[in-house]
C-alpha cells in the first residue's frame, strides 16, 4: 500500500531499482481497484495544494544515476525532470538557503557551504546519530531555557494589558519542561497573539516618539538634515551583532527605501535605540561602532539621560515580551546561530576547535540543520491545530516545509546516504501517509558516512520495512559466482544469489592481469581485451573502465585511446561521473561514480593501490565495481592481488577466446 514505508533489499542485479520505479509508476496512476491507497490520498489534508500524480520526489547517491534513473522513467512513461529525480546536494543546498534561510543568500545570514571536513572529529563519521540527537537536545534546551527567561523577565514588567498572558505562559512553560518544546508552541499561540499585537503597538509608540524628536531637531536646524546625510554616507553599514539581531524594532527594516528621509530617520532611530540600551544597561557604545560615531556627531542633538533611560527600559522589556510574541519563528529562525554557540560551547568532542572557521560548515553539517528544522517542523504540521492556520503569521516558518511534503518519498542506493541524510528525507513524506520507499544493499556502501545497518536505518525511519529479493538477472552464471566469492572472501558472508527461472548463460571467467607497474601497461591489456570482445561477437557491447580516483579519468583515457583509435574505438572520460559518449564508446570512471549502472564489459584497474589508499571500504568498491559487469570483468593490479583475495586468482584467466 502507499502508506507502507519499505526498504528493498537484494545483491546487485535483483531488480531493485526497476521495481522502485514501477511501484512508484503504479501508486501515481492508481486503478480503481486499489481502493485503500485512493482512500488514502483522499483523507490526507492538503498541505500544499500539490496534485498527488505530481507530489513525488526520487533521491539518487550521483549525477550518473540521476541521469541513468530519468531514463528508466523515460522507459516506463513517467515524466521525470530535474525536480523528481536528483541527488540530495542537489536539492538540499537551495532548500537550505531559500527556504529555511540555513545558507546565506543575498540578504546576508546563514552560513557559507564549504567542502572541508577537518574540523570534524572522526566520531562525526561513527556515530552520525549521536552527534545529531546531542546537538537537537542541547539546540532545544538553550531555546527554553532562553524562552523562560524571557517569559520570567516580562512576568516583572507586564503592563495591565498582557500580564495575564505573560502569566499563563510562564505557567505552561514551568509544567511542560524542555521536552515539551513543541506542544508548548502549539499551546502559548493565542496568548503569544495577544503579546505580539501589544508589541508591535509598543514598537509603533517608540519608532513615532523618535521620529518627533528627530523632526523637532531638523525643523530648529534644517541645514542639519542635509549634513547628516552627508556624514552618513561616510559611514558603512554594518551587519547586526547576535544581540542586535534580535532588535524588538527589526520589523522597520522590511520598510527602508531609498530617499534620503528615509535614510535619515532610520539611522537617527537606530542610534538612539542603541544610545538608550547603553544608558539602561549602564554600559557605554561599542567604541567607533557606527551608532557610536553617529551620537558623537549629532552632539548635544540626542535622547537626554531621562527619555534615554526610560526609552532603554521599554526596549528592555519589548526584547523579553518579543521573545514570547513570535516564539516559532524564534525556534527555527535561530537554529543556525544556536549551532555556532553548540560547536563553540558544547560540542568539543565532535569538532577540532582550532579548525573552525565561524561562518563556514560542510555538506555533513547542512545535513544535521536541515534535519534539525525538517524533524520538529514536520511533528508541528502533524498537528490539526497548526495545519488549519498555516497561513497565520504565527506559523510562517512552517510554510516553506509543508509546501516541500510530497505523497511519496522514494530513495534509490539508500545506504549510500547518511542516517541524518535519510532521516532529512523521510520529514518530506506527507504526515498522513508516510509514504517511503528505499532499496539498497548494505554490502554496496560507497560512502564512509553511509547507513550501515538496520538499526540505523530504523533510526532514519521509524517503522520501516525490510523485504528481500534474491533472484539476479544481471550477471552470467561465472561472474555471479566470482562476485559472490568476492563477498564471502572480503566480509565473511556470501550473498543469497538465485539464478532466474530461465536462460543458461554461462559465461566467460574473469581476465586478471598483475604485475602491470603502471597505468601505460594497464591500459594496452585492457585495449587488448577490449579488441578480443569486438572480434568475438562483431561490435563492441557497452564497455568501463573503472579506475581509483578522479585525477585517472584523463591519463587512463588518453593512454587507451592511443591503444584503441586504429581500430575506430572512441575512448571518453566521464570526470566527477558525468555521462558522455554512447555506448559503442568505452567510457571512463572513476569508481565512485559507478553505483547503480551495469555494462556488458567492465575493467577495475590498480585493484591493489586502490586497496592501500581507500582499506577502510576497498572491499566495498571491489565488490560494487565487479558487480556492474554482465559478460565481461577484467581486474588489473601494478603488483598482485590484496592478499584477502588473492586465492581468487586461480578462477581468472589470462585473456578471453575470440
Amino acid at each position: 500500500p502507499l502508506v507502507s514505508r519499505v526498504l528493498l533489499q537484494g545483491p546487485p542485479g535483483t531488480g531493485k531499482t526497476t521495481t522502485l520505479i514501477r511501484r512508484l509508476g503504479q501508486k501515481l496512476n492508481l486503478p480503481e481497484e486499489m481502493t485503500d491507497d485512493i482512500g488514502s490520498i483522499a483523507r490526507a489534508r492538503t498541505l500544499n495544494g500539490t496534485r498527488h500524480p505530481d507530489s513525488w520526489v526520487m533521491f539518487t547517491p550521483t549525477q550518473l544515476l540521476e541521469l541513468y534513473l530519468r531514463e528508466a522513467f523515460g522507459r516506463e512513461g513517467i515524466p521525470a525532470d530535474r525536480s523528481k529525480v536528483l541527488t540530495w546536494e542537489a536539492y538540499s543546498r537551495p532548500l537550505a538557503k531559500d527556504d529555511l534561510g540555513l545558507l546565506r543568500g543575498a540578504s546576508g545570514g546563514g552560513f557559507i557551504l564549504k567542502g572541508r571536513n577537518e574540523h570534524l572529529s572522526d566520531q562525526v563519521h561513527q556515530s552520525s546519530i549521536e552527534w545529531f540527537e546531542n546537538f537537537a537536545n542541547w539546540s532545544d534546551q538553550q531555546f527554553f531555557d532562553q524562552l523562560m527567561t524571557s517569559s520570567l523577565e516580562a512576568e516583572k514588567a507586564a503592563t495591565d494589558d498582557i500580564s495575564k498572558n505573560v502569566k499563563a505562559i510562564v505557567g505552561l512553560l514551568k509544567s511542560r519542561g524542555a521536552d515539551g518544546v513543541l506542544p508548548a508552541l502549539i499551546e502559548i499561540k493565542e496568548d503569544a497573539e495577544v503579546i505580539s499585537n501589544w508589541v508591535t503597538g509598543k514598537r509603533r509608540e517608540i519608532r513615532e516618539r523618535l521620529d518627533r524628536k528627530f523632526t523637532g531637531i531638523t525643523n530648529r536646524d534644517p541645514a542639519l538634515a542635509i549634513s547628516f546625510l552627508k556624514f552618513l554616507e561616510t559611514l558603512q553599514e554594518e551587519d547586526p551583532d547576535e544581540e542586535d539581531a534580535d532588535d524588538v524594532l527589526e520589523e522597520e527594516q522590511r520598510f527602508i527605501t531609498s530617499s534620503g528621509r528615509q535614510i535619515a530617520f532610520r539611522a537617527f532611530r537606530n542610534a538612539m535605540q542603541a544610545l538608550a540600551r547603553s544608558k539602561y544597561q549602564k554600559r557605554s557604545l561599542v567604541k567607533n561602532s557606527r551608532n557610536a560615531r553617529i551620537v558623537d556627531w549629532l552632539g548635544s542633538n540626542i535622547l537626554s539621560d531621562d527619555e534615554a533611560q526610560e526609552i532603554g527600559a521599554d526596549l528592555h522589556f519589548l526584547t523579553q515580551a518579543s521573545f514570547l510574541a513570535d516564539p516559532v519563528n524564534r525556534y527555527f529562525g535561530r537554529i543556525g546561530p544556536r549551532y555556532r554557540a553548540f560547536r563553540r560551547d558544547a560540542g568539543k568532542s565532535w569538532y577540532d576547535i582550532d579548525k573552525i572557521e565561524p561562518s563556514s560548515i560542510s555538506q555533513l553539517e547542512l545535513d544535521l540543520l536541515i534535519l534539525a528544522y525538517l524533524k520538529p517542523a514536520k511533528e508541528l504540521l502533524s498537528d490539526r491545530r497548526v495545519s488549519n492556520e498555516l497561513e497565520d503569521r504565527y506559523w510562517r516558518r512552517l510554510r516553506p516545509v509543508a509546501d516541500e511534503l510530497k505523497t511519496q518519498v522514494v530513495v534509490d542506493e539508500a545506504t549510500d546516504f547518511s542516517p541524518i541524510q535519510l532521516a532529512a528525507m523521510n520529514q518530506l513524506s506527507h504526515p498522513d501517509i508516510k509514504s517511503f520507499f528505499a532499496c539498497g544493499d548494505f554490502n554496496q556502501r560507497l560512502t564512509r558516512w553511509g547507513t550501515s545497518t538496520e538499526d540505523q536505518l530504523l533510526w532514519a525511519v521509524p517503522g520501516i520495512e525490510p523485504h528481500s529479493i534474491k533472484v539476479g538477472y544481471r550477471q552470467s552464471q561465472k561472474l555471479s559466482k566470482f562476485s559472490g566469492a568476492l563477498l564471502a572472501a572480503m566480509s565473511g558472508t556470501s550473498p543469497e544469489l538465485l539464478p532466474p527461472s530461465f536462460g543458461e548463460h554461462v559465461g566467460l571467467a574473469p581476465a586478471l592481469l598483475e604485475g602491470a607497474g603502471s597505468a601505460e601497461v594497464a591500459a594496452r591489456w585492457v585495449s587488448d581485451r577490449i579488441i578480443e570482445i569486438e572480434k568475438a561477437i562483431g561490435y563492441l557491447p557497452s564497455t568501463a573502465v573503472f579506475v581509483a580516483a578522479e585525477a585517472d579519468v584523463g591519463p587512463v583515457s588518453e593512454a587507451l585511446n592511443g591503444h584503441l583509435a586504429d581500430h575506430n574505438i572512441t575512448v571518453k572520460p566521464c570526470p566527477n561521473g558525468e555521462v558522455m559518449g554512447r555506448d559503442s564508446d568505452v567510457r571512463v570512471f572513476a569508481i565512485e561514480h559507478i553505483k547503480g549502472l551495469e555494462f556488458e564489459a567492465a575493467f577495475f584497474l590498480a585493484l591493489d593501490v586502490l586497496a592501500r589508499e581507500e582499506p577502510d571500504i576497498f572491499d566495498k568498491f571491489l565488490y560494487v565495481g565487479a558487480t556492474r559487469a554482465a559478460t565481461y570483468l577484467g581486474l588489473t593490479c601494478d603488483e598482485r592481488l590484496p592478499q584477502s583475495i588473492a586465492h581468487l586468482r586461480e578462477n581468472c584467466t589470462d585473456a578471453w577466446p575470440t
